[in-house]
């Protein structure tokens, strides 16, 4: 589990030719296909990258991945070839794990290989600097490192540059749209401070987001914000962040929409918990009518845990598919935080 600080939050068959080929229980495709007319057709990924990290190199299940409907495996090619058929993919992530933003990287890759148009919305953009990013791309010869200084990246709170540079590198080698989907900083902290504004009135309305969640909904999310800061948020705070988790998420959603309406693709990059279907991006594009949809949750391994059928049971109702990787660190946030916030501490 990563753990930030409130105002941290606020920032922020491989040998099949045939495709794929849905299960009773397998997701609603879209039926894109992407084989650029073969008929043989589309074209095999390419083998995944190998990891970087070296923090549970010796796990059973480092590198498996599961479809969660029915517990199977399957190989990353297979996942990627199924992924295909789909019009919108999300992919989740630790955004300080360097493995996970390469297997994204391959992802997008991939699917902007089979000749429908791709478009890659990033939860890392804030809405308010894609007119920026489109002058830049509207320039030849646009690199990564330039995108990067053009959004400030380096004052943006996210980690370092050189983690997700791979995937940036990827969407711009595919001349994929990027569209940019965060949430702006400042507008984060209105929020959490009931400050909402008249602003994005029009992405709650869309996405019904100042409806009353239900006490299942409630719950979890209020879980989910505690787990995030080892049971220290303080309870008052609690509605106004889950507020601005919501609002986060319908401008994720919002991104996948309206990326769907001028492409035939669009790949989400952010984090796991707004990927989540039971709760996050996903249940909302089903308000607004957006089919063939499907999640992949990347998770690092546990050393306590070594049954992929815990894995499966623990994220079953959030991804269709999980992929287990390396950690990226076993630093112990909690204690970090707590030392933070001891009166002792200075």
């Amino acid at each position: 589990m990563r753990v930030c600080a409130w105002a941290v939050i606020l920032t922020a068959c491989a040998g099949s030719h045939r495709g794929p080929v849905r299960t009773a229980a397998e997701p609603e495709a879209s039926g894109l296909g992407g084989s650029r007319g073969q008929q043989d057709g589309p074209p095999l990924p390419p083998s995944p990258p190998q990891w970087v990290g070296t923090l549970g190199s010796d796990h059973p299940l480092l590198g498996v991945a599961a479809r969660t409907w029915d517990g199977a495996r399957v190989s990353l090619p297979e996942m990627a070839m199924r992924l295909g058929a789909y019009r919108a993919i999300l992919v989740g992530e630790q955004h300080d794990n360097r493995d996970h933003h390469r297997l994204q990287a391959w992802l997008v890759r991939y699917l902007a290989s089979l000749g429908t148009p791709i478009a890659v919305a990033f939860e890392m953009l804030d809405v308010d600097d894609q007119a920026k990013i489109d002058r830049a791309l509207s320039q030849p010869n646009v690199d990564a490192a330039g995108l990067a200084e053009t959004v400030a990246w380096s004052a943006s709170g996210w980690p370092d540059f050189s983690l997700y540079a791979p995937v940036f590198e990827a969407a711009l080698r595919a001349d994929a749209p990027l569209l940019a989907s965060g949430l702006p900083r400042a507008q984060a902290m209105q929020v959490a401070r009931g400050q909402a504004g008249k602003r994005f009135d029009d992405i709650r309305a869309r996405y019904g987001l100042d409806e009353p969640l239900s006490e299942e909904l409630g719950s979890a999310l209020a879980q989910e914000m505690q787990a995030a800061h080892c049971g220290h948020m303080p309870e008052r705070m609690l509605p106004s962040m889950i507020a601005v988790q919501r609002l986060r998420d319908g401008l994720l959603a919002e991104g996948v929409r309206s990326g769907l309406v001028g492409t035939q693709r669009v790949v989400l990059v952010a984090g796991n918990g707004h990927v989540r279907k039971d709760r996050g991006v996903p249940s909302l594009l089903s308000k607004v009518g957006v089919q063939g949809v499907s999640v992949v949750g990347l998770l690092e391994v546990d050393p306590e845990r070594r049954a992929l059928a815990d894995y499966v049971a623990d994220h079953g109702s959030a991804f269709d598919y999980i992929v287990l990787t390396p950690r990226a660190s076993d630093r112990d946030h909690c204690a970090e935080l707590l030392k933070r916030l001891s009166p002792d501490h200075s």
